[in-house]
């Protein structure tokens, strides 16, 4: 057969499947892109598809000794098929999560942001607070000198109004 698979008949194993149909390990593509890359893309998988067909027909119009082969090779390509599905599915998935990931990464720098604000913000309350009680403070010793200060005015006017009378106390004295 020409077609690059192995047959009973035909004796060696297979040639390695076109480049396409390789898995990618080029990691740091991957890497620099930030895609992620299924093992086969949909073209590989075409090609891959194609092939099975040609084989499945050449096993049906053959000998009826190679039914248990042909059951088998039908079973790995439905566990291919469905295995390329799932991965599908899971790259798809890792797409999502790798955007929510960059969605939530942004709202925690947001967060941060907002967190070293409101730090700023209580600090320089807490200053303002601490000013304003200095304030206070320095408002309750003023009064108080206030308060000292009237008192010891009131006490010298008591004073002075006692001399006051007793000089005109003495002055109506003399006048008698």
């Amino acid at each position: 057969m020409s077609d690059g698979h192995q047959t009973p008949d035909s004796p060696g194993p297979d040639p390695a499947p076109p480049d396409s149909a390789m898995p990618s390990t080029d990691g740091e593509t991957t890497k620099k892109t930030g895609a992620l890359k299924t093992a086969f893309d949909d073209g590989a998988l075409k090609v891959m598809e194609d092939e099975f067909q040609t084989v499945l027909n050449e096993l049906v119009g053959g000998d009826r000794s190679l039914d248990k082969f042909r059951t088998e090779y039908e079973k790995l390509h439905k566990a291919l098929l469905k295995s390329h599905d799932s991965e599908k599915r899971l790259m798809q998935k890792c797409r999502e999560l790798n955007a929510e990931l960059v969605t939530n990464s942004a709202k925690v720098q947001s967060a941060m942001k907002l967190s070293d604000e409101d730090k700023n913000a209580i600090a320089s309350l807490r200053k303002e607070v601490e000013k304003a009680w200095k304030m206070v403070d320095a408002a309750h010793e003023k009064e108080q000198r206030a308060k000292e200060t009237i008192q010891s005015l009131r006490i010298e006017i008591n004073n002075l109004s006692k001399l006051v009378e007793q000089g005109a106390g003495m002055n109506e004295h003399i006048m008698i």
